[in-house]
């Protein structure tokens, strides 16, 4: 069995490339934790723009709400007049709103 230490030293000099962009962000001991969790698995990380695009959508209401066009919108968060469209649509659609 090998120590932790054997296991950091085998971590830092795997030649992942992806083991140490990941050791880089979070340290070597929480890269471990992830190796020894998730290593030979497939794991997805969503991108910043999914994970943060229900709250980007709330902005978008709230500032639709207080009189900002969707022309405005869709210039603010760079996004097509239609896509904006689309959020105002399916929030409406859904009943969602900042005066629930």
């Amino acid at each position: 069995m090998l120590t932790k230490s054997e296991k950091l030293e085998a971590l830092e000099y795997s030649g992942s490339e992806t083991v140490k962009a990941i050791a880089d962000i979070v340290g070597n001991e929480k890269a471990l934790e992830l190796v020894e969790c998730f290593g030979g698995a497939y794991v997805y990380i969503p991108s910043p723009d999914t994970i943060f695009m229900e709250k980007r959508n709330e902005h978008i209401m709230r500032d639709y709400e207080n009189g900002v066009k969707p022309k405005g919108l869709a210039e603010k968060y760079k996004l097509t007049y239609a896509g904006v469209m689309k959020i105002i649509r399916r929030s409406k659609k859904h009943g969602r709103s900042n005066e629930q």
